[in-house]
Parts: structure tokens; C-alpha cells; sequence
């Protein structure tokens, strides 16, 4: 039974495909909510030197300032993680409805989405998404092996933390027949070639960007630096610390902006492998079913 589920090359193709035919549906929201996250730090670091010259007062550092900067900074993160957050529940209700060819229904998807069975799911796969992807390069998508498809049966199904026992024999189960390919493996093979191709475009875009970024201006550092009065340190934050984080221009900070949906894109596009690799494996457990093979279960091989 050929599909997503059968190998890595089908588990792309799918992929793209179906990204590409619901693009007018996800692409939007992905990105005016991606551009919303980079806002706050975008505007943060421009105008952090500014703020920082206040911090240093005639009679030492303004301590109530700077924990206010300290905090103004977790406030960003904070809210950065936030959107992002809302940003990637919201595109993977579209694109699974999408890859379970259902009409779009965010409202349902998210009634869905806060049932408390799925949170106790969800913050566990959350982990091991986030390791299996953070640990690529070293084959941690293996993890998606016999847990990758946790996400979508937790979603699809209502399963609770039964979707992990259910993600491992989708995961192992020979979709073709004995010696045939294993959904969990085509998930994972995927996942690393798609994290690679990310991690060449943001290393590309990185170049891309220090075009455009103010450098470092070395012979003001060393001047700052020398003429450092030793007897007041706290002031090497005033004299020192604008040439090591000078102001960026308009164009950074815009160049910063329109980089914003990249980290959901990339959580969304390995998520979507696994959307369209779990809707092939369901179906090829149903066709077995049908056949009368129940078991379904057979022996994983590495």
C-alpha cells in the first residue's frame, strides 16, 4: 500500500503536496501571527541602548531601572512564546483537518484542542517533539520511531495517554507486508531530511542578515575601553555596552520581522509529516483489518 506511511521520499511528497493545496487556508495565519511574535523583541532591541543609558545615574547604577529592563525583557519573551504558541495550535487544526479531509473548523478544532484528556498527551509529546527535533543532527528524530504518531491519535482520536501505546504499534507496523517499510520510520526520515533543509535555509538567512547588520565597530570598543574610569565600573554599561549592541538600522529590525514565522514554520511543517503519515498508517491498519490480518503487530526491525 503505497502513501506517506511507506517511505521517507512518499512521507515528503505528501507533505509538500498537501501544504502547498492548503496554503490559502494555514499560510496567512501563519504569518500575520508569526510577524506579530517578532514585533516586541524587534522593537526591544532597537530601543534597548536608549534605555540602558539611563541606567547608569551620578550616583551609581538605577537599580529599580534596571530590574524594570530585566523584566520588560521576560515580558517580551514571554509574549513572543505566547503567540507563537497560539500561532502553532491554530495551523495544525487547520492542516489536520486538512490531511483528515474534513472541512477547516478552527472552532471545533480548538474545543477539541482544550479537552483535558489531550493536555496530559500533548505536554508529554511536547517533549518528545521538542527532543527528537532539537537532537537532529544526531538522528534524535528515531524517537518519532515508536512516538511520533502520538500527536496526531491523541488529536484524532481523543485517546489520551493511550495514543503513545497506539503511536508505537502504528509507528512498528509494516503497512505493505511482511518486510515492507514502517510508518514510524518513514516519520522519522523525513523529520531529518526537512530539519536539515531548515537548518541550511536559517544558516543561509543568517548570512543574509549580517549583510545588513551594523558591525561591530572595533577601534570605538577599544577607545571605550581605555578610557573606562576603573573607579566606576557600573559606567563601562554607558560607555562600553552601546558599541557591543549598537542600535540596529530600520532594516534589521524589519529583515528581523519578516524572519518571525520561520521557527512556527518549521514546528508546523515536521508536525504536517506526521498529520499525513498517521491518516496512510490508519488507513493501511483498516485495509489489514478488513483482510482479517486484526493483529497488526508485527516484529520491528531497525
Amino acid at each position: 500500500m503505497t502513501g506517506p506511511a511507506s517511505s521517507t521520499l512518499a512521507a515528503l511528497s505528501a507533505t509538500v503536496r498537501l501544504l502547498a493545496a492548503g496554503a490559502g487556508a494555514w499560510l496567512p495565519l501563519l504569518l500575520i501571527l508569526g510577524w506579530l511574535s517578532a514585533v516586541p523583541e524587534a522593537v526591544g532591541q532597537r530601543f534597548l541602548p536608549d534605555v540602558l543609558r539611563y541606567v547608569v545615574t551620578p550616583y551609581g547604577l538605577d537599580e529599580n531601572l534596571l530590574l524594570g529592563v530585566a523584566l520588560g525583557a521576560m515580558i517580551v519573551v514571554l509574549l513572543q512564546l505566547i503567540v507563537r504558541l497560539i500561532a502553532l495550535v491554530l495551523v495544525f487544526i487547520v492542516i489536520a483537518d486538512l490531511a483528515a479531509g474534513r472541512p477547516v473548523d478552527i472552532r471545533a478544532g480548538l474545543r477539541r484542542t482544550l479537552a483535558w484528556r489531550l493536555q496530559f498527551s500533548w505536554l508529554l509529546s511536547s517533549v518528545i517533539f521538542s527532543a527528537a527535533t532539537g537532537l537532529w543532527f544526531i538522528g534524535g528524530c528515531i524517537i518519532f520511531l515508536p512516538y511520533g504518531l502520538a500527536i496526531a491519535d491523541a488529536y484524532e482520536t481523543d485517546s489520551g495517554l493511550a495514543a503513545f501505546g497506539r503511536s508505537s504499534r502504528l509507528g512498528t507496523m509494516r503497512v505493505g507486508g511482511p518486510g515492507s517499510a514502517q510508518p514510524g520510520w518513514s516519520l522519522a526520515g523525513a523529520s531529518t531530511v526537512l530539519m536539515l533543509g531548515f537548518f541550511v535555509a536559517t544558516g543561509t538567512l543568517a548570512i543574509v542578515g549580517s549583510i545588513v547588520s551594523p558591525s561591530l565597530d572595533l577601534g570605538a570598543l577599544g577607545t571605550a575601553l581605555m578610557g573606562a574610569d576603573p573607579t566606576r565600573p557600573e559606567r563601562l554599561i554607558l560607555e562600553v555596552l552601546p558599541t557591543l549592541i549598537p542600535t540596529p538600522t530600520w532594516l534589521q529590525t524589519v529583515w528581523s520581522v519578516l524572519q518571525g514565522p520561520i521557527p512556527v514554520l518549521r514546528e508546523v511543517v515536521v508536525l504536517t509529516v506526521g498529520l499525513v503519515v498517521y491518516q496512510h498508517a490508519i488507513a493501511a491498519e483498516a485495509e489489514r483489518r478488513a483482510a482479517g490480518d486484526v493483529a497488526g503487530t508485527d516484529a520491528p526491525t531497525g
